[in-house]
């Protein structure tokens, strides 16, 4: 049985509207399977984004935490840097003050004849040889002359030394700069002691520095030896 005109036309609407509505349903199917994907892409590109923020601030945060400490540290360096320049300047300039008090020394003409004899003593002991050569400076030589005559005499009193001569060398003079005291040299000039008064403040300044420090300035907590 042949359909009429008007049924070919229902029966086409009705396949029009069933494909119409099958390809509204998978466009909408296709619309949210879409919709799920770009949120989870979304999730994922916020969440790396937010990772990738907080590593930068982690590490600017470490940067500045570093760049703080080094500042600190220097800070500290330099504030320890000037205490100890400025602790020194007051040593130096206790040492200043003892170096001009010396100047004149031969002034108190005994004291400073028994000081050389005891020097020239000192050194030829410490020599331990029967012949020795002083130089001094040449304002003292007439001092050193008396001292020599002392310490020849006090030297001759031990065993060793019976036999011992001693002469100045007229020839050649020390510094001024050497604050007095002398020189006394041995085994035809290969030995020579060095008891000048320069030569002895920096003896004490070495050897008694850690001393002098702590009656100044008390103990370094930080100081672990006293040298």
């Amino acid at each position: 049985m042949s359909l009429s005109d008007e049924q070919v036309q229902a029966e086409m609407r009705k396949m029009i509207s069933f494909i119409k509505q099958e390809a509204l349903e998978k466009a909408k199917e296709i619309h949210t399977l879409s919709e799920e994907d770009f949120q989870v892409e979304k999730a994922k590109i916020v969440r790396e984004e937010c990772e990738t923020i907080d590593r930068n601030y982690e590490g600017k945060l470490k940067r500045v935490s570093m760049a703080q400490k080094i500042a600190k540290s220097n800070v500290m360096n330099k504030s320890r840097l000037d205490l100890l320049n400025s602790r020194q300047e007051v040593i130096d300039g206790i040492f200043s003050k003892v170096e001009k008090k010396l100047e004149g020394i031969e002034q108190k003409k005994d004291a400073y004849v028994k000081f050389l004899s005891d020097l020239i003593v000192q050194s030829m002991e410490l020599l331990s040889e029967q012949v020795g050569i002083i130089y001094a400076r040449q304002r003292d030589i007439n001092l050193v002359s008396l001292a020599m005559t002392k310490a020849v005499e006090i030297l001759k009193e031990q065993e060793k030394f019976k036999n011992i001569e001693i002469d100045i060398d007229h020839d050649e003079y020390l510094d001024d700069s050497c604050l007095g005291g002398v020189i006394v040299v041995g085994l035809e000039g290969k030995i020579k002691i060095d008891n000048t008064m320069k030569a002895r403040l920096e003896l004490i300044k070495k050897e008694a520095l850690p001393q002098i420090r702590h009656l100044l300035f008390g103990d370094n907590p930080n100081r672990k030896f006293l040298n």
